[in-house]
C-alpha cells in the first residue's frame, strides 16, 4: 500500500513538472516584444519555465518507471504497439484525447483567422500543449497500472461489502 503511494505521489509529480510547460505559454503574451525590463524578464522565466518542466519531467518519468518497471511488466499484459501511440486507450484518455482535438481545432482556426482574440490563440494553444502531454501519461504504462491496482481494489472493498 505504501508503495501505491509512493507511485501515485510521483505520478503527480511528473504531471505537475509537465504542467509548467503549459503554465509558460500562458506567460507569453506577458513577454511583449521584449523592450523593457519587466519583459525581458518575463521572457526568461519563460523559457526557464519551459525547459525545466521538459526536464523534470522526463527525469521523475524515467526514475519512477525505472523503479517500478518489475510490478508493471508482471502485472500488465505485452503489448505490439507502443502504449503512449494508443489513442482513445482507456477513459480517461478518452477525454483527454477529446480535449486535444478541440483544442488543436482552435489553435488551427485562431492561425488561420487574422482578426481572432489573442486569449483564445493562447488558451487554444495551452489546451493543445497540456493535452498533448497527458495524452503521453495517461496512456503509459504507469497510468494503466495505477488504474488496474484502483479497480481491483474497489472491486475488493465491494465484495467484503457484500459479504457483510
Amino acid at each position: 500500500m505504501k508503495s501505491l503511494q509512493d507511485l501515485e505521489k510521483r505520478f503527480l509529480v511528473t504531471t505537475g513538472c509537465f504542467f509548467l510547460i503549459s503554465i509558460a505559454l500562458l506567460l507569453l503574451p506577458l513577454c511583449g516584444g521584449g523592450e523593457t525590463g519587466i519583459e525581458k524578464g518575463i521572457g526568461t522565466l519563460v523559457g526557464i519555465l519551459f525547459w525545466v518542466g521538459i526536464m523534470s519531467g522526463c527525469v521523475s518519468y524515467f526514475l519512477m518507471y525505472r523503479k517500478y518497471k518489475e510490478a508493471l511488466e508482471k502485472r500488465l499484459p505485452q503489448s505490439r504497439i507502443p502504449s503512449c501511440l494508443r489513442v482513445w486507450g482507456n477513459p480517461v484518455a478518452i477525454g483527454i484525447d477529446i480535449l486535444f482535438l478541440i483544442g488543436l481545432i482552435g489553435a488551427v482556426y485562431c492561425n488561420v483567422t487574422i482578426g481572432v482574440n489573442r486569449i483564445l490563440d493562447f488558451l487554444s494553444l495551452f489546451i493543445t500543449i497540456t493535452c498533448f502531454y497527458l495524452h503521453f501519461l495517461a496512456t503509459g504504462k504507469v497510468f494503466q497500472y495505477l488504474a488496474q491496482v484502483k479497480i481491483k481494489k474497489g472491486v475488493r472493498e465491494n465484495e467484503r461489502k457484500a459479504d457483510m
